[in-house]
Formats: structure tokens, C-alpha cells, sequence
């Protein structure tokens, strides 16, 4: 099983219930995969293609989801940045993974300022800012259900860097879908009818661990 089946089944399956919920703001799983959907063909539009690195800074947004998302649609590998580093941690990031797209929340867009002359794979630094909702309502709504395979990677992951660089970890579809596993088994239990949510209290880097599997195994 990937990543990418487990949401669809779920989009599926649940697809009127409450997924994400942000402030007031509240999705149901069908219209956060429809998101996801379109920001997959959105990226692709930029040149992303399968299997290529996206690195991602965000605040804690429904639009961060959207990324979660995109990247298993697309079975592109998400490269999750982190607000509190300094801008020689992200170049590094960036470049150690070789990835090819950059998405930052407006907000924190100056931490990535020039980048993209820096990292030498770095071809694109898209800015999500007032004009992302219609960019993504240009895009196709058309899944473009590419091949996904278990051992296929879907996140980069980095550590402190506290002896040194930050070190990529990298997870593939399969050993992803065993911590969502194991995260169900022995976390916390989810109550009849309540949405996932994230919470405006983690950061977004966190709250990302839980996403994929609060969307793919809700609550029933």
C-alpha cells in the first residue's frame, strides 16, 4: 500500500465528513483531495514532474494541507523546510535533496529570498500568496493517478543538525505507511465523529506527521 491509495480511499470512503478543520474553516475529505488534486496538476504545470523533490515552508494553513496532499497525488517527494533555521540550513536542505520546486507561505518567503541562485537545482520559487486560490482553481481537477510504487520516496525529512548539517532522512511510501501504522496502534484515539484537526499549536512540521495518517484512517 502507498501513501497516495490510502488517502484516495479515504476521500472516498469518508467523503463528507470533516477532514480539516483551521480556525473557522472546516474541509470535508472529498474537497481537501480535490485541493490536493489541483495543486498536483498546478505543480506539474511548473515542470514537476514524479518522483522529483519539492522543498516546503509553511505556517499552519489549510494550504499547508494542500501540499501534504499534492505531493502523494503526485508522488512528488516533499522536502519540509523549518521556520527556525537560518537561511544556510535551508540552502542546504534544498540542495542536498536536489530539489527542483520551492513552495513558501508568503510570510516566511524572505527566508528563501535568492535561493534560487544559490542551490543549483533549485529552478522555481513559487510564493503562495493572494493569488494561490486562483491559481489552483485554474488547475485540472483531473487525478493524474501517476505510478506509485511502496518503495518510491514521499518525504525528506532532516535532523537538528546539532553535531553539524541538518541530515536528510528519508522515507519511502512503505515505511511511511508502517509509522502511520504504528501511530494508530499506539496514539492517541480519535472520538466518533470528530474531524482531524490540525492544530493551530503545533508547528507545521509536526502537525505534517499526523496529516497523512488523520486523513488516510479516521475516525469511524
Amino acid at each position: 500500500m502507498d501513501v497516495r491509495t490510502q488517502i484516495r480511499r479515504a476521500a472516498r470512503y469518508f467523503a463528507q465528513q470533516e477532514a480539516l478543520v483551521h480556525g473557522h474553516r472546516r474541509l470535508t475529505f472529498s474537497e481537501a483531495w480535490l485541493r490536493g488534486v489541483k495543486l498536483a496538476n498546478a505543480l506539474a504545470e511548473c515542470g514537476l514532474q514524479p518522483g522529483d523533490r519539492i522543498a516546503t515552508l509553511e505556517k499552519n494553513s489549510i494550504e499547508a494541507a494542500d501540499i501534504i496532499l499534492a505531493a502523494a497525488i503526485g508522488n512528488y517527494t516533499r522536502v519540509p523546510l523549518y521556520a527556525r533555521n537560518r537561511c544556510e540550513a535551508h540552502a542546504h536542505m534544498i540542495a542536498s535533496t536536489g530539489s527542483r520546486l520551492a513552495l513558501v507561505d508568503e510570510a516566511l518567503a524572505s527566508e528563501l529570498a535568492g535561493l534560487d541562485a544559490q542551490a543549483p537545482t533549485l529552478e522555481r520559487i513559487i510564493i503562495r500568496d493572494h493569488n494561490y486560490e486562483n491559481w489552483l482553481a485554474t488547475a485540472s481537477d483531473r487525478d493524474p493517478d501517476p505510478v506509485v510504487a511502496p518503495e518510491d520516496y514521499c518525504v525528506i525529512r532532516h535532523t537538528g543538525g546539532t553535531t553539524g548539517k541538518p541530515k536528510g532522512v528519508a522515507y519511502r511510501h512503505r515505511s511511511w505507511m508502517t509509522i502511520s501504522a504504528a501511530f494508530f496502534s499506539i496514539g492517541p484515539k480519535w472520538p466518533q465523529g470528530m474531524p482531524f484537526c490540525m492544530s493551530a499549536r503545533c508547528p507545521m512540521h509536526r502537525a505534517s506527521c499526523s496529516c497523512r495518517p488523520g486523513i488516510a484512517a479516521p475516525a469511524t
